[in-house]
């Protein structure tokens, strides 16, 4: 949540209409930039720069998002932090519960991955204390 308020605060972007749709290949890290392509107003569609601040925390939530989109992001780790099912799919504004089937897939990538890091943190550290891990 602290990169998303860096960006609104550094952006000046509106939530909902603007930050929240927004896709990664709305967001030019190399050249400072984001598209907005739908706004509120008609002037707010535009490519809007970006200081510092807002590069280096788009960077960081799109690390943390990896290959999915911000929403995608937002209902995974509700569903991975335990978030009931039907909250889920009410927090996402969605009609359908068939939608939740993608999250729970991805829950279950979460917790082999992490479960794949916590076997080689455990290896590397038995390693390092010459202890078995």
């Amino acid at each position: 949540m602290r990169h998303v308020n860096r960006i609104v605060t550094e952006t000046g972007l509106r939530v909902y209409k603007e930050l929240v749709p927004m896709k990664k290949e709305d967001v030019d890290l190399a050249n400072a930039t984001v598209w907005i392509p739908d706004s509120k107003a008609p002037s707010g569609v535009a490519e809007v720069p970006l200081t510092e601040l807002a590069v280096e925390a788009f960077a960081k939530q799109i690390s943390i998002s990896g290959p999915y989109d911000l929403r995608s992001t937002y209902g995974t780790r509700l569903s991975a932090g335990g978030v009931a099912d039907e909250w889920v799919t009410q927090l996402l504004r969605q009609g359908d519960a068939k939608v939740f089937k993608k999250y729970s897939q991805m829950k279950l990538q979460m917790k082999r991955a992490l479960a794949k890091l916590n076997r080689k943190a455990n290896d590397q550290r038995g390693s390092r204390t010459g202890e078995p891990a």
